[in-house]
């Protein structure tokens, strides 16, 4: 018996349809001293699982977007190796606000830069990870660094919570520092 034709041409289109990136928001938390450690095994995890990393990193410690960035993404990012991309974006995410106050279709321009990545891991503020996961919120799980202390505790709680409230996020990841 021939498989129906419907089944024939979704399995075409599984074949020639590139997969998205995926999404991975991590909130920044500038005061955590060894975020940039916590980011590296991040990035080996998914190494290790054979998947390309582009990281973004537009966190309060990154250096500033290139001004070439705001004409042509791709030629920012910096080849780490065949699997990792880095993109310095410090400020990237106020280029492209809409007039609802959105940077949602920044994301589909990172996904055009670097079509190779399976994993688009995006190191930001919550308040620019907000402006950036409205309208598909529902579907990503923010990863919160921290590590024992105090103050870094409360700072991924805000942050937390700062997801919740303003972009709808219900499910998130804790990744803490050993001491």
């Amino acid at each position: 018996m021939f498989p129906r034709s419907d089944d024939q041409a979704a399995g075409l289109r599984a074949l020639f349809t590139r997969r998205r990136a995926q999404l991975v928001p991590l909130v920044d938390n500038p005061l955590l001293d060894g975020g940039e450690a916590l980011v590296d095994l991040l990035v080996g995890a998914y190494l290790e699982r054979g998947l390309k990393v582009l990281v973004v990193d537009a966190g309060a410690r990154a250096p500033q977007v290139s001004e070439l960035a705001l004409l042509n993404l791709a030629a920012c990012i910096e080849r780490l190796s065949p699997q990792v991309g880095w993109l310095d974006a410090r400020g990237l995410v106020a280029h492209h606000l809409d007039a609802r106050g959105s940077a949602a279709g920044l994301l589909g321009k990172l996904r055009e830069a670097a079509p190779q990545a399976d994993i688009l891991l995006l190191r930001g503020s919550a308040a620019e990870l907000a402006r950036l996961l409205a309208g598909s919120a529902a579907t990503v799980r923010p990863v919160l660094l921290t590590d024992g202390q105090q103050q870094n505790l409360t700072s991924a709680y805000a942050g937390m919570k700062w997801l919740s409230e303003r972009a709808g996020c219900r499910v998130f990841q804790l990744l803490v520092a050993g001491q």
